[in-house]
Formats: C-alpha cells, sequence, structure tokens
C-alpha cells in the first residue's frame, strides 16, 4: 500500500462497509482527486470495489480473513443480533449457521433459558458454552480453521455420493438405450410405421427416453461449479448453461453433417453410448473431485460391463436399412423388367429395364 492514508481507508471500508469519497476528502483534508486516486489503486488491488461516490469492499467477502469480517459493520451486527435474540424465546430449539452475524446473535443469548442449539460453528457452540441451560449439538463434519466452520460432514458426503450414483446410473442407462436404438427403429420400420406418424414414434420411443436421462448429470455439475467459485453463483450456472447449450449445438452439427453420412446410423449410436460410458468415468463425489471417492461397487462394475456389452453388440450388429442415406431408409424393389426406389417405404421413382437388342430384328447368321 504506498501510504498510510490508504491503510486507514481500507480500515474504514472494512468497518463501516463503505466509504464515500467527499467524506474521506473532509476527513483528510485533501482534495476529492486525491481520495479518488487512491480509491482507484486499491481497486485495481484488488482490496475495494470502486462505486458511485465512494468504493466498498468487494462481493467476494468470504476472501476476508475471520478477524476482518467479524469487524465489518460490528454495530449494524450487534443490533441485528439484539432484535434475532429477542425474537427468541426461553425453550426454542435453533440452528445457527456459520457466520458473524450468527455469532453476534448466539453472544444475544447467553441469558436465554432451556435453549437446544445445533450448529456447524464450532465459535457459536464455544459462545453457548457459557450458558449452563443451553444444550448444543455440533454437526459432523471437517473443522475450518479459518472461522471455526464444520464443513463437508457425513451428511453432505452422503449426499454428494447419492447424487453422484444416480448420475452415473443416469450414464449407463442412456448408453445401453443408445445401444439398442438401431433394435427399436428396426422394429419400428418392420411394423409399417412411415411418414410423419412413423418419425414421431421413433422420437419417443427411440429417442426421448434417452435424452432425458442425459440431462441427470445437470444439476449436479450446477451444484459442482456454485460450490467450486463461492460468490460467483451466476457466472458459475451461466457456464454450466453454456456448455450445454454449445455441446447440443455441436453434437446435431456432428451427427447429421458427419458421423450419420458417413459411418451411418448404427456407429453413431454405438458411438453417443461409448461417449456416455466415457463421462461415467468421471464422476467424482468428493468435495474436490478425489478419485477414491469413485463408484467401486460390484453393482456399478455390472452396469458398466452391460453398457459395454451393448455398445459392442449395438456397432457389431447390421444396419437398420437395406440401404441408408443421411434421412431416410432406401430399398430398391425389382418385379419383373422394371425396378422400383423407395424412401421409407413409399416410392419415389421406377424404371423399366430394357435389354439391349430387344425389339429388333435378330441378325441373321451366315
Amino acid at each position: 500500500m504506498s501510504n498510510f492514508r490508504q491503510r486507514e481507508i481500507l480500515e474504514l471500508a472494512r468497518k463501516d462497509g463503505k466509504v464515500t469519497v467527499d467524506g474521506l476528502a473532509e476527513a483528510y483534508n485533501v482534495t476529492v482527486q486525491t481520495i479518488r486516486r487512491d480509491l482507484s489503486e486499491l481497486a485495481e488491488s484488488g482490496k475495494l470495489e470502486r462505486v458511485h461516490g465512494g468504493a466498498v469492499i468487494p462481493s467476494g467477502v468470504v476472501n476476508i480473513v475471520y478477524d476482518e469480517r467479524r469487524r465489518l459493520n460490528e454495530e449494524g451486527k450487534r443490533a441485528i443480533a439484539e432484535h434475532c435474540a429477542h425474537a427468541i424465546p426461553h425453550g426454542a430449539s435453533v440452528f445457527m449457521n456459520i457466520g458473524t452475524s450468527t455469532e453476534a446473535v448466539a453472544q444475544e443469548m447467553l441469558h436465554h433459558e432451556n435453549l437446544l442449539v445445533v450448529t456447524n460453528n464450532l465459535n457459536i457452540a464455544n459462545i453457548l458454552a457459557a450458558n449452563q441451560s443451553c444444550e448444543i449439538i455440533l454437526t459432523g463434519g471437517v473443522l475450518r480453521r479459518a472461522d471455526g466452520g464444520m464443513v463437508g460432514g457425513l451428511t453432505a458426503e452422503k449426499e454428494r455420493r447419492a447424487a453422484a450414483a444416480t448420475v452415473r446410473k443416469a450414464l449407463v442407462a442412456t448408453a445401453i438405450l443408445m445401444a439398442l436404438s438401431p433394435s427399436v427403429l428396426a422394429m419400428i420400420y418392420s411394423m409399417g410405421a412411415r411418414g410423419t406418424g412413423g418419425m414421431l414414434l421413433a422420437v419417443f420411443v427411440a429417442f426421448f427416453p434417452a435424452s432425458v436421462l442425459v440431462s441427470f448429470p445437470s444439476p449436479f455439475l450446477a451444484k459442482l461449479a456454485v460450490e467450486a467459485r463461492p460468490g460467483r453463483e451466476g457466472s458459475s450456472l451461466g457456464l454450466v448453461l453454456a456448455a450445454g447449450s454449445l455441446g447440443a449445438i455441436f453434437g446435431a452439427i456432428l451427427a447429421g453433417f458427419v458421423t450419420l453420412p458417413l459411418v451411418g446410423s448404427v456407429a453413431t449410436f454405438a458411438g453417443c453410448g461409448a461417449a456416455a460410458l466415457i463421462c461415467v468415468l468421471g464422476v467424482r463425489a468428493g468435495p474436490d473431485g478425489r478419485a477414491e471417492l469413485r463408484d467401486t461397487s460390484p453393482e456399478f462394475k455390472s452396469s458398466m460391463g452391460v453398457g459395454a456389452v451393448a455398445v459392442v453388440v449395438c456397432l457389431a450388429s447390421g444396419s437398420v436399412c437395406r440401404y441408408e442415406s443421411g434421412l431416410s431408409c432406401i430399398d430398391v424393389a425389382r418385379q419383373g423388367s422394371a425396378v422400383y426406389l423407395y424412401s421409407d417405404g413409399t416410392q419415389q421413382a421406377a424404371e423399366r429395364r430394357v435389354v439391349v437388342g430387344e425389339g429388333r430384328p435378330a441378325r441373321r447368321t451366315p
């Protein structure tokens, strides 16, 4: 920090939450241009955030050390704590979370009687330990020494494990359904389903279930993104949604213009199933994405094996159509000297074969 004034400005901002240009200029008896330069330098170093007429503590308050957060808006926190404590009756059961404001509330509850307090904040437990009539229950978890919070815990980890397990099952089921899609389409085709009705039936039977299942990871990914960037929830969710939209666009272009015309529908379906199985291997349940929290249960391994077999069988199976275009099944039929071209069962063209020399007088041989 370039001068003592900036250090004092930062202390005032942490205490009151914000500072104003006019107020600081009057307090230090300097020009507003000098104060603006100080605030700009503090903003460039990330210590303050410029607003109209002054500056405030950056929105990522989580990065401020615990002692500084405890002093931030101390008078306001005390006033709020008094109101909250007054609204809590004797003999109440109270759940208290992590935070310096809730710690201020705990300080005002020292004279409450027969309380039951459930908290994940070690500081709150220490404060209320002085109240002999208060029963305190600490939730399980790992101690975060920076602010005395208990984070993670068996319950939270179980929820993450359950969510990750659901995502894995959904992806494996997606792989199996994609591998079965050619057989389902062949059955629909053999039933005579054609035209718009046949297309709608194929969409709902072959594609809709897999499309629903493949969307299961989105909430889990959104949760991980929000937890990974505290204080930037909006941009984190935006990145997840943008990635999903780009993936949908890229997938549609890749399937419609590359894989279907080049390798056909069977290989495309098998490739989609294989991609889903590869994604399963990347799903982790740990708070830091630890590999040891992958699912290694026999049920999971069996389901992965079934998915892999389904993909291989799909790839080894024949095409749904005799001839396949990018949009429809092509069939060629011969009846006598006539050749008929069918697209999805509808006749598109016909041609009569003409034998060379037919209708001409036979040449005499000498």
